[in-house]
């Protein structure tokens, strides 16, 4: 087996975002040690309407496949369960993965070796026993890395490899939503149905795309965010429609057509309120299907949309006289 130079074989001091852990391979049951990233060392700051996150700091999605010497790649929680039934084709597995690595994934990773490393897990779960949502999600975040990487260098390569990635989780993803248990994941149902729902628009599948969208926004038990999001990305669903008379047809290559990519994505902020405005929204959202962000959100839009720049008032007293104005006539 080609072998490469680790974190362990270098002693490679670290920056102190980061820290080295031990673990053991499952398939060549050999131990070694991984770079992982101390929580401290970012910050979520938003979410894409797929649910990409944008960090503040290090993003901790370029270390959070561990991969072995060996080849095995997956996140922790595969490292820790009982390998009699992590399994489902050890054997094949082990033969795949005969050759090892011919690159280091030890230490400090560029984003194209986090792209590959969720490229790796793909491939490393179909020999597991996993969800299909699992694979789903490894192969969504990877493409999100993809397109990190396509930002930074205008790779057309990242754009491919994401794109091809989203259409393994839209796959994957819809044979979860209808065979598997999807609601006891983080994302919900609703977030599951709202990623399938992007994901079938940017393939140009736009009457899909729709009917995914349509079934969120009629759904009382959804959050107020993924209701924003889904109202936001059904418009530009019905204008892209619109624009090309009807559905895309994939390309030749399998790889959707569509590029990638929210209309807006959300910031996280927080609001400085008056105690009587604070008691006087929590008393008006009790019963609401809103939250105090899309209220926010909502009159800072309709503020955009009127034309007037805040430059414009002198004080905070005078925007709210206009603003009542407004609203009263």
């Amino acid at each position: 087996m080609h072998r490469v130079t680790t974190v362990a074989d270098s002693r490679l001091k670290l920056p102190s975002e980061y820290y080295v852990k031990e673990y053991t391979c499952p398939v060549s049951e050999l131990p070694f040690q991984a770079v992982v990233v101390k929580s401290r060392a970012y910050s979520l700051e938003g979410r894409d309407p797929d649910f990409r996150p944008h960090y503040k700091g290090v993003n901790p999605l370029h270390y959070a496949i561990i991969v072995s010497p060996f080849g095995f790649a997956a996140e922790e929680p595969q490292y820790k369960r009982n390998h009699s039934v992590l399994f489902r084709d050890r054997e094949g597995l082990a033969a795949k993965l005969s050759g090892g690595l011919r690159e280091d994934f030890s230490g400090l990773r560029t984003v194209q070796q986090a792209a590959r490393s969720y490229e790796m897990a793909v491939a490393v779960n179909e020999c597991l026993r996993v969800p299909q949502y699992e694979i789903a999600g490894l192969a969504l975040r990877g493409s999100w890395l993809n397109l990190e990487w396509h930002e930074l260098e205008a790779n057309p390569s990242a754009l491919s490899r994401a794109k091809v990635l989203r259409r393994i989780a839209l796959e994957k993803y819809m044979h979860a939503f209808q065979k598997e248990d999807v609601s006891k994941l983080k994302l919900g149902s609703h977030g599951v149905a709202l990623i399938v729902a992007e994901l079938l628009r940017e393939q140009g599948r736009f009457e899909e795309s729709l009917q995914w969208f349509m079934r969120l926004v009629s759904d009382r038990a959804c959050s107020s965010e993924i209701l924003r999001n889904a109202r936001n990305q059904m418009d530009l669903c019905k204008e892209q429609r619109k624009e090309h008379g009807g559905d895309l047809e994939a390309s030749p290559s399998g790889v959707p057509v569509a590029a990638p990519g929210p209309a807006r994505s959300l910031d996280r902020s927080s609001l400085s309120l008056y105690r009587d405005q604070r008691k006087w929204l929590e008393g008006s959202l009790a019963e609401s299907k809103l939250d105090e962000g899309s209220v926010c959100r909502a009159l800072l839009d309709a503020l955009k949309e009127s034309g007037r720049d805040v430059s414009g008032f002198a004080s905070e007293d005078a925007l709210r006289h206009w603003a009542t104005g407004k609203l009263k006539a």
